[in-house]
């Protein structure tokens, strides 16, 4: 089994919500307050996104932005599914405190 990934296992979890762009992703961690128990950093959000959909564990499929730019609509995919469970049970196997 792989490492477990803090930024992958939220970003899986916050597409259970429903298909999202990365900004709204962005909306969800800070509405939801994730920083108080995990680090997500903005500033790799977009490489984690590129990875996962390397991956096949979510699909982008753009789309028209409201000022004419394209923006990408993230789909979790059944293999993000499969790694989402995957990344919750290796969390509840060996807990690690999300911060050291």
């Amino acid at each position: 089994m792989s490492a477990l990934s803090h930024t992958e296992l939220i970003l899986l979890g916050l597409l259970s919500g429903g298909p999202a762009h990365a900004y709204q992703l962005i909306q969800r961690v800070r509405s939801m307050r994730v920083d108080r128990w995990a680090r997500v950093p903005e500033s790799t959000l977009y490489a984690t996104l590129r990875r996962m959909e390397a991956q096949g564990w979510i699909l982008g499929e753009p789309e028209p932005g409201d000022r004419g730019q394209a923006r990408t609509t993230f789909h979790r995919t059944a293999h993000g599914d499969d790694r989402l469970k995957q990344l919750v049970s290796l969390g509840l196997a060996s807990p690690e405190p999300m911060y050291s």
